[in-house]
């Protein structure tokens, strides 16, 4: 085989890899959430979220809650479950404490459900995300999408050190 066919053998395998490894990207990110009608949204604003588990009774003392948010669809892949499980158990093996007094507080919300679907908006969805929420006195007053969450998906160690890391310096005011 000549250096020229050597050469076409590897771009050509080259391209290939490329090409699969972002088949596998786009298919763990290609579902998308259709967006409500205004009317729809407006209706459902006020709704309770769905799906609060492991959280402390939230009439604790403090003015002040860090609410993590897991928006997620009713259909879920694989990643989208590891995320979940990933974010939960990160949170309670850093933030025990803080969750059982009500400070922090972990919400899993389904943003299929029509009472759920105006966090679309509110965060500017566009995927399965993490968000953090710093509420005082009952009001919103900022709030983060954790960004990195697909990236490190495949390194549980990575990701959970992401998700405390962020929380930590979210809670000192970062």
């Amino acid at each position: 085989m000549n250096t020229t066919a050597k050469k076409m053998a590897l771009a050509i395998g080259t391209l290939f890899v490329a090409a699969s490894i972002a088949y596998l990207i786009y298919n763990e990110t290609r579902e998308t959430w259709t967006r409500p009608s205004k009317s729809e949204a407006n209706q459902n604003h006020g709704a309770d979220t769905a799906g609060n588990i492991d959280t402390a009774d939230e009439k604790q003392t403090s003015d002040r809650i860090v609410r993590i948010y897991y928006f997620h669809t009713t259909y879920r892949c694989y990643s989208c479950l590891k995320i979940e499980e990933y974010t939960k158990h990160a949170l309670h093996t850093a933030f025990g404490p803080e969750i059982r007094k009500g400070i922090i507080v972990w919400n899993p919300v389904d943003v299929d459900l029509p009472q759920n679907r105006h966090y679309i908006d509110d965060f500017h969805l566009f995927t399965k995300s993490v968000v953090l929420v710093d509420e005082r006195k009952g009001k919103m007053v900022r709030w983060k999408i954790l960004d990195r969450i697909w990236q490190l998906l495949r390194d549980e160690e990575a990701f959970s050190n992401y998700i405390q890391s962020e929380v930590k310096k979210y809670i000192e005011g970062a």
